[in-house]
């Protein structure tokens, strides 16, 4: 009857094993564990230490010692940040009358009922194109992702009519601006010009996945806020892989060859593990055990409504 149950615990381990397929176990420490000390503390344990590989994503893109000191190199933070702004909501009688001298459908009248919140001095001439009236990044939350990390070098990946451009101009030094639409790059000029920033800016046409920074060029932060479906994006659960263009995966990996800090702005309904997972795909395997990577998810409030989260990246040595 004994041997009976070590055989059937035997299998179970067996059908674990070939389930996850872990790289450091070996059948023969497998089987100690199944014959030596069948407990039930013992099969937990291994079921934890399987369980533990596969959320550490695919061994065999890294050496055992990497993959066993990954997880204690990653540090994940999360935050709550409510912003406040005192800047007034147009009524619906002045939005529609907007949308009317704007040219623009009713699609867009919550957007231009909150144009102060998108920029402050709107009324001196701001410049927006339709799809900007959405994908601007609301002027509190600029603001508060560019005093995060002031008099730095920042790269805008996804500049648009610049939102986040302007406000990291107006606490740092230099803020190169990349967009592949020409007529957003001209609506960041001019609304730059309205903010008396201009002079820090630096515009390129061109898609961020070509950019190419001088060698002399060195950026202290990165800032991502790629498209990510208009107004139509998932609001429950949305998935990165799906909804971002262009490709997330490829936006990652062009993110880390500049070897500084980043900010992604993203929908308040990211999958946050989706995020963590496709970063460990895609850093390079020599980072692994070098560096002590950060990632601190921050869910960004506007005058109490959730809007969108921003995550960092960080690391040191």
């Amino acid at each position: 009857m004994f041997a009976a149950k070590i055989k059937s615990k035997l299998q179970y381990l067996r059908a674990i094993k070939k389930a996850s397929k872990p790289q450091d176990l070996s059948r023969r420490r497998v089987k100690y564990l199944a014959v030596a000390s069948p407990s039930h503390d013992s099969l937990a344990k291994l079921k934890e230490e399987l369980e533990e590989q596969e959320e550490l994503g695919n061994p065999q893109n890294h050496s055992k010692s990497e993959v066993q000191s990954w997880h204690h190199k990653l540090d994940i933070k999360y935050k709550t940040v409510k912003l406040k702004t005192n800047k007034r909501i147009l009524s619906m009688v002045e939005a529609k009358q907007q949308l009317k001298k704007l040219g623009l459908t009713s699609k867009y009248l919550n957007f231009v009922r909150k144009k102060y919140h998108l920029f402050s001095r709107f009324d001196e001439g701001t410049l927006l194109d339709p799809e900007s009236w959405y994908s601007v990044t609301p002027e509190p939350i600029a603001e508060y992702i560019a005093k995060k990390y002031k008099n730095q070098s920042v790269l805008d990946a996804f500049c648009g009519s610049g939102g986040n451009s302007i406000q990291f101009a107006r606490y740092s030094d230099h803020v190169t601006c990349i967009d592949i639409d020409p007529i957003k790059l001209q609506n960041l000029k001019h609304n730059a010009r309205i903010y008396g920033v201009l002079h820090k800016l630096e515009p390129v046409q061109t898609n961020f996945l070509k950019f190419k920074a001088p060698a002399s060029k060195k950026f202290d932060l990165v800032c991502l806020a790629p498209p990510w479906g208009g107004t139509e994006y998932d609001r429950n659960a949305f998935d990165l892989r799906k909804g971002i263009t262009p490709n997330f995966d490829a936006i990652m990996k062009k993110s880390l060859e500049f070897g500084c800090k980043a900010v992604w702005i993203l929908p308040r309904s990211t999958m946050q593990n989706q995020f963590v997972e496709i970063l460990k795909e895609n850093l390079p395997s020599t980072a692994l055990g070098k560096k002590n990577y950060t990632i601190e998810f921050e869910n960004l409030y506007i005058n109490d409504r959730f809007l969108e989260v921003a995550i960092w990246v960080t690391w040191k040595a």
